[in-house]
C-alpha cells in the first residue's frame, strides 16, 4: 500500500478539512459565548488559545496550498481567500480576549461582525440563542 497514492492524500485533506471546521466552530462557539459575558475559566482560555493557534496557521497553510494549486483564480478563490482572512483575524481576536486584551464596545462589534462573517460563509448556526451547555465548562 502506497501511502502517497490519491486516496489516501483526499482521505488526509478530508481529515484535515474536518479538523480545521471542528475547531473554527469552536472558537465561534466560545467567542459567543464571550459576548454574551460568560466567564472564561483556566480550561475555557486554554483551549481559545490552543484553537486560535492552530487555526491561524491553518489557515495561513490552506491558502498558501489554494494559492499554489493550478486552479485559475477565480470568484471562489477569492471568497476562500477572504475567509481565511477572516478565520486568521478571529483567531487573532479569540486569543486576545481569551488572555484579557480585547477591551472596549468597538473590538467586541468587530468580533461579531467577524463571527457573522464566518458563519454565513461556513454555514454554521451564526444564531446560537441556547448556550447554557457553556455555563459548565
Amino acid at each position: 500500500m502506497n501511502p502517497f497514492d490519491s486516496n489516501n492524500l483526499s482521505e488526509s485533506r478530508k481529515e484535515d478539512e474536518n479538523i480545521f471546521l471542528a475547531r473554527l466552530q469552536l472558537i465561534v462557539v466560545m467567542s459567543k459565548a464571550y459576548l454574551e459575558g460568560l466567564s472564561i475559566g483556566k480550561h475555557r482560555k486554554q483551549a481559545i488559545i490552543e484553537n486560535a493557534n492552530s487555526l491561524f496557521y491553518m489557515s495561513l497553510f490552506a491558502e498558501h496550498s489554494e494559492a499554489g494549486s493550478d486552479r485559475p483564480a477565480g470568484k471562489d478563490s477569492i471568497k476562500t481567500k477572504q475567509l481565511y482572512e477572516k478565520v486568521r483575524l478571529l483567531s487573532v481576536v479569540a486569543k486576545a480576549f481569551a488572555e484579557g486584551r480585547l477591551i472596549g464596545e468597538q473590538k467586541r462589534q468587530e468580533l461579531q461582525e467577524n463571527i457573522d462573517y464566518v458563519c454565513e460563509t461556513i454555514m454554521f448556526n451564526s444564531k446560537i440563542k441556547n448556550i447554557d451547555f457553556l455555563r459548565v465548562a
